[in-house]
């Protein structure tokens, strides 16, 4: 395993990295959040951007790699820490909203577990910034200089 790959397998550990990776998109979920709803998750994701593509006629390769260099993601706005003021649970089953400049479409839970996709117009970059909670940002800075440090002492 490369010191890479060992650096980020940590950070997921120690939940600073609080996603799961499909494909090249990188889908981030609460700690609350069941596995199940994750793989069905998942496989919207897929069965969604491969839709997508399909309705625009571009290749799904350069969309995954636009996708990852902008460092696109979904995103629970309940990410660990959760503010005492957001109930998990609730936030949860709203489930995660992606935003980007080009791509827009959010995942829906349904009453019987399944996810739906649903297109939407989006928001633009600076919109996602404004929108980002100061305490998700935060929090994750902090937890990442502290994994950081970690690996460079045992590296």
């Amino acid at each position: 395993m490369s010191a890479t790959s060992e650096f980020e397998r940590l950070r997921r550990q120690a939940g600073v990295i609080p996603y799961r990776r499909v494909g090249k998109v990188r889908m981030a979920y609460s700690p609350q959040t069941p596995a199940a709803t994750v793989d069905a998750a998942a496989k919207a994701v897929k069965t969604f951007a491969v839709r997508l593509v399909d309705q625009w006629g571009e290749p799904g390769s350069d969309v995954m790699r636009d996708w990852q260099r902008h460092g696109l993601t979904f995103r629970d706005v309940c990410d660990d820490p959760c503010p005492p003021d957001v109930d998990p649970q609730t936030v949860a089953a709203a489930w995660l909203v992606e935003r980007c400049g080009r791509w827009h479409f959010t995942l829906h839970l349904t009453a019987d577990g399944k996810v739906r996709g649903e297109a939407h117009s989006g928001w633009d970059m600076e919109q996602i910034r404004t929108l980002t909670p100061a305490w998700f940002v935060t929090a994750f800075r902090m937890r990442t200089a502290d994994v950081e440090k970690e690996f460079r002492a045992r590296w």
